[in-house]
């Protein structure tokens, strides 16, 4: 009887998962392409542990979390070996959320008014106050002060709170 020979080949990463950030809330989608002599099999990892039940070439997170930030790699097998991927790292923002709304009040005028704001976020937060809706130019703290009120100051005042998430 002839001898059979069969060759296998390694699995190779031809391309690699790509980290990035990512906002609360969004899906999440980390992609591996491999070669290698079939069938192969995918194992995603993070921060080295093994992420039950990811077993195929592309990771999903459905609905992205603060506590997901990690770094993510793959490990693809076959009858001839292993390879792990490079680690993709997530980053996670959240967009601002305010905790302390301005406060509506009655000035006198010649009286120093100030309006402020708390926020959280992922930082850097960007503030930018309006006036009747309209941007106040280098009005971009957390706090807006008029430093003597006159009547003509009297209006809507509202401010716009962003980061690279959103606003």
């Amino acid at each position: 009887d002839p001898a059979v020979v069969s060759v296998v080949s390694s699995p190779a990463i031809t391309t690699q998962p790509v980290g990035r950030t990512a906002t609360v809330g969004s899906v999440l989608n980390l992609i591996v392409q491999a070669s290698g002599s079939g069938p192969l099999e995918y194992q995603w990892m993070r921060d080295g542990a093994t992420i039950p039940g990811a077993t195929s070439p592309t990771f999903q997170i459905a609905s992205v979390q603060s506590t997901d930030a990690a770094s993510y790699n793959v490990k693809v097998s076959n009858v001839a070996g292993t390879v792990i991927s490079d680690p993709a790292v997530v980053s996670v923002v959240s967009t601002p959320v305010i905790a302390t709304q301005p406060v509506s009040k009655t000035v006198t005028v010649g009286a120093t008014m100030n309006l402020s704001v708390e926020a959280s976020g992922t930082g850097p937060l960007q503030y930018q106050w309006l006036r009747n809706g309209k941007l106040i130019p280098n009005a971009t703290t957390a706090l807006f002060q008029i430093a003597s009120v006159q009547p003509t100051d009297a209006a809507s005042y509202a401010v716009t709170v962003s980061n690279a998430a959103g606003a």
